[in-house]
């Protein structure tokens, strides 16, 4: 049953029927319930294995976020070259949507100031 509410929230989330925190969200509650009910009525370690496994392997937004952090550093380091630390920090606190406009809207970067736009 875990396992297909996580498909179905993951096909919710591709369809862009939910963000990517409501699956996170819903993932980390079937884990979590899975967990309650398996240590309560179960305590079968293998299986609360796997179901932790198959919802961490659906979607981790950090993992998602922390690519499109790097991808978006490396673009702006090409338009840029010298970015400040301070900006690097900024970046590195960016919600994901955030990091995407700035990947998408690359080509209209060209120095800190129009940086600093998508960092306020």
């Amino acid at each position: 049953m875990a396992e297909i509410i996580a498909k179905e929230a993951k096909h919710l989330y591709d369809c862009k029927e939910i963000t990517g925190d409501d699956l996170h969200r819903i993932l980390l509650a079937i884990a979590n319930l899975f967990e309650y009910l398996n240590r309560r009525y179960g305590d079968n370690k293998d299986l609360e294995e796997e179901v932790t496994k198959m919802t961490k392997s659906l979607y981790d937004p950090e993992v998602e976020r922390k690519g499109i952090e790097k991808i978006t550093m490396l673009l702006l380091q090409q338009r840029i070259k010298d970015i400040p630390v301070d900006f690097k920090q900024k970046l590195s606190k960016l919600e994901g949507a955030k990091l995407e406009k700035i990947a998408f809207n690359i080509i209209d970067i060209e120095t800190l100031e129009d940086l600093a736009k998508y960092l306020q």
